[in-house]
């Protein structure tokens, strides 16, 4: 049986208007500078955000956007193996 791949989440700070930087370490408005985290540690990190709130939340975990892009799979982005097919 495979291992799934890694799939990156970010964390979002309605509290601050910030991701959450690498190692749980402050804050950034910069998507690039935010931290990566497992699915298990954002669950984690959000839960814990967000377990006295009534209503809304501090802290969402979101998909990194990045990731798609990185790979060469966002929307009208060719890579080099597109360039070179025959279909």
């Amino acid at each position: 049986m495979s291992e799934s791949p890694f799939r990156p989440f970010l964390i979002w700070s309605q509290e601050h208007g910030a991701w959450w930087k690498p190692g749980r370490m402050g804050y950034t408005r910069s998507i690039r500078e935010a931290g990566r985290y497992s699915l298990a540690a954002a669950t984690e990190i959000v839960e814990n955000a967000n377990r006295y709130l009534k209503d809304g939340f501090n802290e969402v975990m979101v998909y990194d956007p990045m990731q798609d892009q990185n790979r060469g799979e966002s929307v009208g982005r060719k890579t080099e193996n597109d360039a070179n097919s025959n279909d």
